[in-house]
């Protein structure tokens, strides 16, 4: 299971929308009009628009916040509860890799703590292993992570190392497993 920290947002209802759908309610009716006719408008836009940033730390912020909502935070570990006792009634092996939530990537890593946070939950509620990938990732700029400047999604260096972690840890499970 990839764990990213805004897969505590819901499906529906997230509380990134209304930051999203401000947004595009900030451009004219015409670049509007481009944008969801243009894929290339589109991508162009969000590359060269000022909005990007501040549209991706507000999105940061709601993301971070809901691990603060005991509500929130309660139906999410619901849902992960209920995925890890479906898993084990079907006498699976559950490895669960927690990926840096790299918008708030930095010296001071602000979501280590949502992190940790999920890693105990994942563990205190039947996941075999689980890995954060933080830790092993420090020291690193986001430059070194990322797609690109525009992509925030793991790079192949990323993926490289998750597949390292992954060999790791699922080779003796394998191992201890009947056929």
């Amino acid at each position: 299971l990839a764990y990213f920290p805004n897969d505590i947002q819901p499906a529906e209802g997230s509380t990134g929308t209304p930051i999203i759908n401000k947004s595009r309610n900030i451009r004219s009716a015409f670049t509007h009009f481009l944008s969801d006719y243009s894929y290339f408008f589109d991508f162009m836009y969000w590359r060269l628009s000022s909005q990007h940033a501040k549209v991706f730390s507000e999105l940061k912020t709601a993301d971070l916040d809901q691990y603060k909502n005991q509500e929130a935070l309660s139906r999410h570990e619901e849902i992960i509860s209920n995925f890890l006792k479906d898993a084990k009634a079907d006498d699976k092996k559950v490895v669960v890799l927690i990926f840096p939530y790299f918008a708030a990537w930095g010296k001071d890593y602000q979501a280590q703590w949502v992190d940790d946070l999920m890693a105990s939950y994942f563990s205190l509620n039947g996941a075999d292993v689980t890995i954060d990938l933080a830790p092993d990732l420090k020291g690193k700029t986001l430059q070194q992570l990322i797609a690109n400047r525009f992509d925030s999604h793991p790079n192949e260096y990323v993926h490289a190392l998750t597949a390292d972690k992954l060999f790791e840890k699922i080779v003796p499970l394998l191992k201890n497993t009947n056929p």
